[in-house]
């Protein structure tokens, strides 16, 4: 189920943790994790977050690229998901 998932604050020591490599990116929890950190980005008007922001020891990344509104064109939001 996809949720906007609390944020970590600096000084939480899973930010200083070496994150482990993920096994199975089409595992079910994986899968969720990435939806749930796309909503959770999207809901902070941010630009990126990483599992570990999120609690999660490990390595994956979400990057989302937002048109500029100055832009002439119009472009769709671009999501990369990253191990």
């Amino acid at each position: 189920m996809t949720q906007v998932l609390t944020i970590t604050q600096l000084g939480n020591p899973i930010l200083q943790q070496k994150a482990p490599e993920i096994d199975n990116l089409l595992d079910a929890d994986c899968q969720n994790l990435s939806d749930s950190l796309i909503t959770t980005v999207q809901a902070a008007h941010g630009v990126g977050i990483a599992a570990p922001q999120v609690g999660r020891s490990l390595r994956l990344f979400i990057v989302a690229s937002h048109c500029s509104t100055k832009s002439t064109k119009s472009l769709s939001l671009v999501i990369t998901i990253a191990l």
